[in-house]
């Protein structure tokens, strides 16, 4: 059992690492990073698109824009800007692995073809979709965590 969800974490996060540094990047990951570096200095706070929309802002879209903003006035390339979405894939990881998944299938998921199923089916749908400066990956974490606590609650006698 134990052996079975080790092996489904290292495979997971290991994905997560590699495609990290090889996933291509999006266009969305320099227009975002160019957004938040607009931004500094303004007295209001607000993230307006520069690039559409006559400087609209950019909300609701601003934490992620914030959190692009906090890295890129360090001067870290793209690569850097990839970590928070890779925090949220591990943190969605966990949760569905040691939360959701006991609750929905509480006789098999010590099972290590229940975990590896999940874990593959996670990144399948993470990779393609959730690697970089898009507000996606967060509201995939916030949804799971939501997820998770709905099942926590529901299980309480």
């Amino acid at each position: 059992a134990g052996l079975g969800r080790a092996a489904a974490d290292v495979l997971v996060v290991v994905t997560l690492a590699v495609w990290t540094v090889l996933g291509p990047l999006s266009t969305d990951d320099g227009f975002t990073e160019a957004i938040a570096r607009n931004a500094t200095g303004t007295a209001t706070g607000d993230f307006g698109n520069v690039y559409r929309w006559g400087n609209a802002s950019e909300a609701p879209y601003t934490l992620v824009i914030r959190l692009v903003r906090a890295l890129a006035e360090t001067g870290v390339g793209p690569l850097v800007l990839r970590v928070p979405s890779v925090l949220a894939g591990i943190t969605v990881w966990l949760l569905l692995s040691r939360v959701a998944l006991p609750a929905v299938l509480a006789r098999h998921h010590r099972r290590a073809w229940v975990r590896g199923t999940l874990g593959v089916a996670l990144l399948a749908w993470w990779l393609p979709l959730n690697l970089g400066v898009r507000p996606e990956p967060f509201a995939a974490l916030a949804t799971t965590a939501a997820l998770c606590c709905a099942l926590r609650a529901a299980a309480r006698p």
